[in-house]
């Protein structure tokens, strides 16, 4: 299995990377592909997701951090009950 890795402040020319994931990391949640998981990956990382975040509504760094790393969890890992 592979783990995605985005970054929001690439060329957007670059594709996302892949590599080899731990086994400790978790898988994809059920019915997310690879290619879903990009695009809600690059969607939530947009420079204009973060600058309208932080300069137009007024959230700090560490809300914005804390508020995509919650999201992306959400909404791509597999979560244990």
């Amino acid at each position: 299995m592979s783990a995605l890795h985005c970054n929001p402040f690439q060329n957007p020319d670059v594709k996302p990377t892949m590599s080899t994931r731990p086994p400790q990391t978790p898988s994809l949640a059920p019915g997310v592909s690879v290619g879903e998981a990009v695009g809600i990956c690059l969607a939530l990382v947009l420079p204009e997701v973060h600058r309208t975040l932080l300069l137009g509504r007024g959230w700090t760094a560490d809300r914005y951090e804390a508020w995509l790393a919650d999201t992306l969890i959400r909404q791509l890992l597999h979560r244990e009950n």
